[in-house]
């Protein structure tokens, strides 16, 4: 056995390890307590002799324990407890700091985040020059971070399908900065970078491992520097990763040839259980859904709206689930930003839930309903997320600076939201 901590990122563990015989199952537990470890990090192939797995989630500066365990023929074997100290904290990371003040109530887990700064001539150069892809726990503890060329102006970090990269996606508003999607497996090694000049704000993992994203249609419509109000339309294409190439899926200005060419959108998403992409187009005030053909399902809100009864002014991320949508509603009636849930009906729909915090983001914003029943409402531009639980009493707030899009997971292994908790 050889254990190591990544040399790129000092909180991840690596453990090489090897079979003496076939196995047909195998994990290693790992904690600070040996009597009552937190983790579980699956093993792939557990049929192969070698074995390289990584330790996720795991404290600076902290010793954990860990031991391997393997299955075969109905028997379980576990290794002699091993130890492993992570490294320190890097510097120049974002300040994370957490007030929780109904403790039993939090959901905990992981939240993906990455540094949010606009686009404009002081960013031009350098494409990691400034912001991080990171991780902290329900503590506050950054437990993983990245800085790469998809880092700068960074608007979204996801996970890959498989669980072996963190995906970045700079915000390339305007078409300003030029647009990057890039991934680095879990390790903090091997970044691999897809420039993408007219990619901005968004994109989405699907399950196999394609990269759905949004791109401006025209360069002469991504006006520079952006004007609110006059910033074109977009193509929606998917990425194969493996090739390199981009396939266009959906034109947003099909959805509504008399609105004009202002289609602006800002958010993307895919829903396995419903087969659907979801796309939010600002200025519309709409959330458009069709599936990977290309074929318009619906639209929720504005004035074309399919579902009566629902009205806001401005909106970001989104979070579909059962027959509710929940949406980042950035202007409510009090200036302020809000959470909003609504019930699908057949043509209509019900408001259920609105949530404000008296915060305000003007830009970006995410929400996210947690396994627990919480909602997660991140309030972009003024580094503010807060989890509310189902009477909009707040549960935990968490200030960490300028934020894009954010993702709370409960464990960084397997599939990611909505696949998995």
């Amino acid at each position: 056995m050889r254990t190591s901590v990544s040399a790129a990122i000092g909180t991840v563990g690596i453990i090489e390890w090897t079979a003496s015989v076939p196995v047909t199952g195998a994990w290693i537990d790992f904690g600070r307590d040996p009597e009552n470890y937190e983790f579980q990090a699956p093993v792939d192939d557990p049929a192969s002799d070698q074995h390289r797995t990584l330790l996720l989630g795991m404290k600076p500066a902290t010793t954990y324990s860990f031991q391997i365990v393997v299955e075969r023929g109905g028997e379980r074997c576990t290794s002699d407890v091993e130890r492993i100290t992570t490294g320190p904290l890097r510097n120049g990371l974002a300040t994370v700091v957490v007030d929780t003040p109904r403790p039993e109530e939090a959901f905990g887990g992981f939240t993906i985040a990455c540094q949010f700064m606009p686009p404009g001539p002081t960013s031009l150069g350098d494409p990691g020059s400034f912001g991080w892809a990171f991780i902290f726990d329900g503590d506050g503890d950054i437990v993983w971070w990245h800085r790469g060329r998809a880092t700068q102006g960074c608007s979204r970090a996801r996970m890959s399908y498989d669980g072996k990269y963190l995906w970045t996606g700079n915000t390339n508003v305007g078409a300003t900065a030029g647009g990057t999607l890039a991934r680095v497996q879990m390790d903090g090694t091997g970044e691999e970078s897809f420039d993408i000049p007219l990619r901005h704000h968004d994109f989405a993992i699907l399950p196999d491992e394609s990269v759905a994203y949004i791109e401006y249609a025209d360069e002469n419509l991504a006006s520079i520097p952006p004007v609110l109000g006059n910033e074109g339309c977009d193509l929606i294409k998917e990425l194969d990763p493996e090739t390199g190439v981009s396939t266009t899926i959906y034109e947003v200005a099909s959805a509504s040839p008399t609105q004009g060419g202002n289609c602006h959108s800002n958010a993307i998403n895919w829903w396995p259980d419903e087969e659907l992409y979801t796309v939010s187009v600002l200025y519309w005030n709409s959330i458009l859904a069709f599936d990977r053909s290309g074929s318009l399902a619906w639209v929720f809100g504005g004035e074309m709206s399919d579902f009566g009864g629902v009205q806001w002014d401005r909106q970001h991320q989104h979070h579909l689930f059962d027959d509710h949508l929940l949406l980042f509603n950035n202007h409510d009636d009090d200036g302020n930003s809000a959470a909003l849930e609504y019930q699908l009906g057949e043509d209509s729909a019900e408001l259920v839930f609105s949530y404000s915090g008296g915060v305000s983001s003007q830009t970006f914003g995410d929400v996210q309903r947690l396994p627990n029943g919480n909602t997660l409402v991140t309030f972009s531009n003024a580094g503010v997320i807060q989890e509310v639980n189902s009477s909009g009493q707040l549960v935990q707030e968490i200030r960490s600076g300028l934020v894009g899009y954010t993702v709370r997971r409960r464990s960084l292994y397997g599939p990611p939201p909505p696949f998995a908790d």
